[in-house]
């Protein structure tokens, strides 16, 4: 079905009479300066809905023929009535749905929505859009069928996928990520390349959940990257960098607990419960594969006595080990992301265990997933345990 409307040719499926009628209204609102009844285009849409089998590639006729009023909003950079028209297309389908106890497949609107609000600058809003598009494809189509669909490529930043609508921004946050892993390469001599990094990460996550919070990260990272240095130099934006690589590390304990086979530490006492093994355990076992085996305990312990000063000397290359050897580029770079933990395991009261207070008015943390601990003021302990709702804990000796 061709529409002219003020002289522009536009396509549209052919659904049903009424709808149709009601889309040719929306057009000649949007383009014509007319009105339109929106309650009846509500009606018409969900009627068609109810003549349509659970499955069926009407559901995505209907969603594409809101595309000529979003692609003219995005052209004109009006992105929030570019967002608004998706969000007006799925109103009568969830409706329908919790009216009648069905699904429609709504990736596409998901898709297009969650796109244009990470064009938009909003990437939170964007990537749990674009998520909520990858939960409809799994539905629909299955897998591993879903793998091949828009929403996991925006996920999996497949630049080699030449079919989808933002591959531009895709492309962009590729080189991105090349650029960064180039410069790995060269600091450790190696030939690790994006292509590679794709084969064993970006088509092989341990979750699609993991997936999505790297692409999100990576994209906060590129973005606070392209600011001017006199945004970024506060206190405030250090924490919002802090931030980013928290979430690095959570992606990188994922990633690490899917490559060890041991999943439990070895138990002395058979009669007690099984320990997971800690992030801890996860970055030791991926020294020794790679050759470069360290005991994380020594430097660990030099981080409760003095965590500031320490991270300052593994960061500069100064820091010596008991024997006087120095840390080689991977243990260096492993033992940051394990104090990134830590810091971030000062945070959450369930991940933290208040394990003794000694003199001084001073005691000690311990982490869940890192089981390591630092020391610090029992009025910290105490303020963390009441702020921000978080669960109090009680001050004394913890039993684990």
């Amino acid at each position: 079905m061709k529409l002219i409307v003020s002289g522009r040719g536009i396509e549209l499926a052919s659904l049903n009479g009424p709808l149709d009628q009601a889309f040719l209204d929306l057009y000649a609102a949007y383009f014509g300066g007319q009105s339109v009844n929106w309650s009846g285009f509500l009606g018409a849409a969900e009627a068609f809905f109810s003549t349509l089998p659970a499955k069926t590639p009407k559901h995505n006729d209907y969603f594409n023929n809101f595309g000529g009023i979003w692609t003219s909003h995005l052209n004109s950079g009006r992105f929030d009535e570019a967002e608004r028209i998706w969000k007006m297309a799925l109103e009568p389908a969830l409706h329908w749905e919790t009216a009648n106890g069905s699904k429609i497949h709504k990736g596409t609107p998901y898709y297009f929505w969650g796109a244009t609000a990470v064009l938009h600058g909003d990437l939170d809003k964007g990537f749990a859009l674009m998520h909520q598009a990858l939960e409809e494809d799994k539905r629909t189509v299955g897998s591993p069928g879903y793998l091949n669909e828009p929403a996991y490529a925006f996920a999996s930043l497949d630049f080699q996928q030449p079919n989808q609508a933002f591959k531009q921004w895709i492309d962009q946050q590729a080189r991105f990520l090349e650029d960064l892993i180039n410069k790995y390469a060269l600091v450790h001599g190696g030939k690790f390349a994006l292509n590679d990094f794709r084969a064993k990460f970006l088509v092989a996550p341990p979750s699609n959940e993991v997936l999505f919070l790297f692409t999100y990260s990576l994209a906060r990272l590129k973005h606070f990257c392209d600011l001017p240095d006199y945004i970024i130099s506060s206190e405030f934006a250090s924490m919002l960098q802090i931030n980013i690589l928290s979430n690095l590390t959570v992606i990188l304990e994922d990633v690490l607990e899917s490559k060890n086979p041991q999943k439990f530490r070895p138990q002395k006492n058979p009669k007690k419960k099984p320990q997971k093994c800690t992030f801890i355990d996860h970055a030791e076992h991926l020294l020794k594969a790679v050759g470069q085996p360290l005991g994380l305990g020594e430097v660990n312990g030099r981080f409760e006595k003095n965590f500031e000063s320490t991270l300052l000397d593994i960061l500069s290359g100064t820091f010596r080990l008991g024997d006087g050897s120095a840390l080689t580029g991977h243990q260096a770079e492993l033992q940051v992301v394990v104090d990134l933990v830590l810091i971030g395991e000062i945070g959450p009261a369930e991940d933290e265990r208040v394990v003794e207070v000694g003199r001084g008015g001073r005691g000690r943390l311990e982490g869940a997933r890192t089981g390591i601990g630092q020391e610090i003021p029992v009025v910290e302990i105490d303020r963390r345990g009441k702020g921000l709702g978080r669960r109090r804990r009680r001050l004394g000796k913890h039993v684990r």
